[in-house]
């Protein structure tokens, strides 16, 4: 059995990660303040980049007003499952803080939210992720 690794960007006081400690296509920055807009599932059960490819979660996201990253638009998760959406409410739910960890090749995020004046997590289960940014 692999050891779990974990990668979390809430910590305080705020301590500048190290990058070669996050996975490639990690948001190093952070995501603090970024709306959610919206969490859509699909089933897509085809080869894609040589990989088999059974469904995607696209997170959508304003980062106009995010802390740091502000040019993420969306994150896809592909092979993912969603453990709990934590109450996200379209456009009213904003992104706090994450952490992820790593077993096998295979990752849990968890999302830190507030949602009006309410506090809750969505986690989700993947295989691959694809951080789509602003051009």
């Amino acid at each position: 059995m692999m050891k779990k690794k974990r990668f979390s960007y809430m910590r305080i006081p705020i301590v500048y990660p190290n990058p070669s400690q996050f996975p490639e296509w990690y948001w190093i920055r952070g995501l603090h303040d970024a709306c959610i807009i919206g969490i859509v599932e699909y089933d897509i059960n085809r080869l894609k980049e040589q990989k088999w490819i059974s469904n995607e979660i696209i997170i959508t996201l304003d980062a106009s007003k995010a802390l740091w990253d502000t040019s993420i638009q969306s994150i896809v998760f592909r092979n993912a499952k969603l453990i709990d959406d934590g109450g996200f409410v379209p456009g009213k739910t904003w992104w706090f803080g994450d952490e992820i960890e790593e077993e096998n090749n295979k990752y849990q995020l968890t999302i830190c939210i507030d949602k009006l004046k309410e506090k809750g997590k969505i986690i989700i289960r993947f295989e691959e992720c694809v951080v789509v940014r602003n051009k």
